[in-house]
């Protein structure tokens, strides 16, 4: 029994699998990665429940991997009804707070405004966790909806040291912030371009939501610090601008989408847009910012 449907009624599912010892976890992970074993199961969809929102599968496995099954299909948004390692999306955890809202506030719906992934988290929350009946609009920021590019070479190509040395640099700022056990790797994974893909391919807009989405870039590597530095060079080749960490291209989803147009030579970065650095930058207001989104929101009826 697993959460949502899957894309076709039957299928094979093929990844590259990582075991972590010290947590007694696994995790998708590209087929150059050290240690990576393949892992493939056929399915076969028994029967779904729409009211619920969740199918029951018949799985063959080809490969006998450790907890091949509950990874590979939480890896594609279907996780194993009930599963706490595997389970706890992000994605159930917007759908909760959505109806904790409405039962708080009486509204027959919601205006979404969500950043980074969680955009992505949103969507699955509307198209698959029956959220679309309580959502009025959904604007995402700088979301990175066809994936980020050069986390698939991040992954590839760049020796598992770095990887870990950027890990543990992206850790240190998600503690800072509050996230008592940040991953950073283990997040990206979702952000590959064959990641998103899929999402896209299973996740179509619901005809009840209203979806818009913004971007930013940066203008330079002096746009921003340590770790978005660096990730803007990393990006470079994968799109005409980006924000650090996402590209104009991927963070701009559906006809109603826009630019952020700042005047300045800085440029605004993927932290930026969520005051995540705290600092005055010169013509843009974080603030404005989001009294302008929901200023026109409420023009607009919602």
């Amino acid at each position: 029994l697993v959460c949502g449907r899957p894309h076709s009624d039957t299928g094979t599912f093929t990844d590259y699998l990582l075991k972590n010892g010290k947590d007694n976890t696994s995790k998708v992970v590209s087929k150059e990665q050290a240690g990576a074993k393949k892992a493939v199961l056929e399915y076969s969809l028994i029967d779904y429940d729409e009211e619920r929102n969740v199918s029951r599968l018949l799985i063959n496995l080809i490969t006998g991997r450790h907890h091949q099954i509950r990874v590979q299909l939480a890896s594609r948004n279907m996780p194993v009804a009930g599963d706490g390692k595997y389970g706890g999306n992000m994605a159930v955890q917007v759908a909760e707070r959505i109806k904790e809202v409405i039962a708080e506030t009486g509204a027959e719906k919601v205006n979404i405004i969500a950043h980074s992934k969680g955009g992505l988290d949103s969507r699955y929350a509307i198209s698959h966790l029956g959220m679309d009946k309580y959502v009025a609009t959904l604007t995402t920021i700088n979301t990175p909806h066809y994936g980020c590019k050069f986390v698939d070479m991040l992954l590839g190509k760049i020796p598992e040291s770095i990887q870990g040395f950027v890990d543990r640099k992206y850790n240190k700022l998600f503690t800072a912030l509050g996230d008592k056990d940040p991953s950073f790797l283990d997040g990206v994974y979702d952000l590959t371009y064959k990641n998103c893909s899929e999402l896209n391919a299973s996740t179509p807009d619901s005809q009840l939501v209203s979806y818009r989405s913004v971007m930013s870039k940066m203008n330079s590597i002096r746009s921003a610090g340590f770790p978005l530095n660096i990730g803007y060079l990393l990006n470079k080749p994968y799109g005409k601008g980006n924000d650090g960490l996402v590209t104009v291209e991927s963070g701009l989803y559906g006809e109603n989408s826009k630019m952020i147009e700042h005047k300045g030579k800085r440029g605004i970065s993927h932290g930026d847009v969520i005051d995540l650095f705290r600092e005055n930058i010169k013509d843009f207001d974080v603030r404005e910012f989001y009294v302008d989104i929901v200023k026109e929101l409420k023009e607009q009826g919602f």
